[in-house]
């Protein structure tokens, strides 16, 4: 799963559009405690205690004069630290990892901060799926996995830059089907914790205007991955999407966006067994929506599509989709993403779009 390490990389790249004007230093040390999901039948039997863990935060508070910083009331932006208990010290063993996110305050006084957050990034499981070892894994088969983490967090400021959160988090762990099992790990942990302000940090740098275009913009977007699929040790499949996209900006923090759909998925040809299935008839088609969220160079991708073709249906008539765009120039945009069916991962997604 080292070709993951992308989806940490592109969004710390993109983070770096709010490191401007004048920023604060800050940390956080908060505890969690929750529980992880059995959201599938072959799941149920991992629950057996509290995720219990801890998390170290590192974020700049930022006090710039870009436009963006304004827009978003002044986001924070860093790298979290986990450690946590997953439900089952037997089956899962504990999970460890790091997560650079963004954090965008809802509400915002001198006092008091009402904020949601969204963060990616690399975690280590103790424990996976072994045959003979450890066959009641079903949710992890790599020690190394993608996470996805979106919390929303309280924080009450007092004069001496000391303050106190509280917050809740989902946390996701996939390796996004490169290896099965992997119906993956989803935590839900409420949080509390303590922070500091350190002292200011400079960094100086050209204001940024936003530009915004409202025009109807029309592109391609090529995909490539790759899939394992039952039974377990099988050959990785490569995957190929190609999509022609529109996309509306209505505002300067907001989007739409519509995809024609095209996927081809070796994986079918070895997943449904019938006479009839050839190299040709197992490709899909499928029309998807999503919503946009522009930060700076960013774009925050999230939606659901629903298959017009698809003779075999594996994996039902739905799909969705969290990804993240980088527009390289006015015409090039770096994508990387996770396509599912509801909670359970299909792939993901590597690709490179043209806006005409």
């Amino acid at each position: 799963m080292k070709n993951l390490f992308y989806l940490l990389v592109t969004f710390l790249i993109s983070l770096s559009g709010f490191a401007q004007g004048n920023n604060h230093l800050g940390i956080e040390i908060q505890n969690r405690t929750g529980f992880i999901i059995a959201h599938r039948g072959l799941m149920s039997h991992i629950p057996e205690s509290h995720a219990i863990g801890g998390e170290l935060t590192v974020y700049y508070q930022t006090k710039g004069k870009s436009e963006y910083h304004q827009l978003y009331k002044y986001p924070k932006y860093g790298v979290s630290f986990i450690g946590t208990s997953v439900g089952n010290g037997h089956i899962l063993g504990s999970m460890f990892g790091g997560i650079v996110f963004g954090d965008f305050p809802f509400i915002k006084t001198k006092k008091d901060e009402f904020s949601g957050n969204i963060g990616v990034g690399m975690g280590y499981v103790t424990k996976i799926y072994d045959p003979v070892k450890n066959p009641k894994n079903s949710a992890i088969s790599t020690h190394l996995n993608a996470l996805i983490n979106l919390g929303i967090k309280y924080r009450h400021y007092f004069s001496n830059g000391l303050y106190f959160n509280l917050g809740f988090n989902i946390t996701h762990a996939s390796n996004g089907a490169s290896r099965v099992p992997n119906l993956g790990i989803n935590l839900i942990q409420p949080s509390i914790g303590i922070g500091y302000l350190l002292e200011s940090v400079e960094l100086k740098t050209k204001e940024q205007k936003i530009e915004l275009d409202k025009k109807w913009k029309f592109g391609l977007l090529g995909i490539v991955s790759f899939k394992e699929i039952y039974p377990i040790g099988g050959k990785l499949h490569p995957i190929g999407n190609l999509s022609f996209t529109v996309t509306k900006r209505f505002t300067k923090k907001s989007g739409i966006e519509i995809y024609a759909d095209g996927f081809y998925k070796t994986s079918i040809l070895n997943d449904v067994y019938r006479d009839d299935t050839t190299p040709w008839n197992v490709i899909q088609a499928g029309i998807f929506s999503a919503y946009n969220l522009y930060i700076n160079k960013l774009r925050v991708v999230v939606g659901l599509g629903a298959y017009v073709y698809d003779k075999f249906k594996p994996d039902g008539p739905i799909y969705t989709r969290l990804g993240f765009k980088y527009q390289i120039n006015n015409h090039l945009l770096a994508v990387v993403g996770l396509k599912s069916h509801w909670a359970k991962a299909d792939y993901v997604e590597y690709g490179i779009g043209y806006t005409f």
